[in-house]
């Protein structure tokens, strides 16, 4: 039971994290497009 409630937390944070580096994969290149321009 606490293990499974473990993974369920890890699971959770890395969803969490790769969203946020998803989202930052995506606004990085018009940043720099932006910037080179």
């Amino acid at each position: 039971m606490i293990i499974t409630f473990a993974q369920k937390l890890v699971a959770a944070s890395f969803m969490k994290i790769h969203r946020l580096f998803h989202h930052l994969l995506r606004v990085t290149p018009v940043n720099t497009s932006v910037a080179m321009s």
